[in-house]
């Protein structure tokens, strides 16, 4: 039996198609829409506040720091256990430089 995708029901509990842990959708200022961790945790980087039953929010940045009437949550793609966590490891490296030729020093 194949999984449906869940119903995004904003701010209303959800389950994630990959790992099955409860979700919580949060409709973000730019227009789409962000799943998050269900219980509001102070690493998290999404400002989130409730407005008409609800979650509406933006993700915290230098130019946008959270402000005391949003609550910090945290994106569930961060935790997500079916998802391999993302490390400075896993990211490409850069090309090394080639080697310099063998010129005489003098």
């Amino acid at each position: 039996m194949t999984r449906r995708p869940p119903r995004r029901t904003r701010g209303r509990l959800a389950e994630c198609r990959d790992c099955a842990d409860v979700i919580v959708w949060v409709r973000l200022t730019t227009g789409s829409a962000i799943a998050v961790q269900p219980v509001p945790n102070p690493r998290g980087n999404v400002a989130t506040r409730a407005a008409g039953g609800e979650l509406y929010g933006y993700v915290v940045s230098a130019t946008k720091p959270a402000t005391p009437e949003h609550v910090l949550m945290m994106p569930h793609a961060a935790v997500c256990k079916s998802r391999p966590p993302r490390t400075p490891a896993d990211l490409p490296k850069p090309e090394p430089d080639p080697p310099a030729p063998d010129l005489p020093l003098f």
